[in-house]
């Protein structure tokens, strides 16, 4: 049996369906901790 099918779903505390909104702000690429917005704001 395969669970591919169908929405992903988050399995803690889980089963939850995660929003649209959140697994687009977790498909993000991490900031750049040495140049650029992030040191200018530190």
């Amino acid at each position: 049996m395969t669970l591919s099918h169908g929405r992903p779903y988050l399995a803690i505390p889980g089963p939850s369906v995660m929003p649209d909104r959140v697994l687009a702000a977790m498909h993000r690429p991490a900031p750049n901790i040495y140049e650029g917005a992030l040191v200018d704001m530190v």
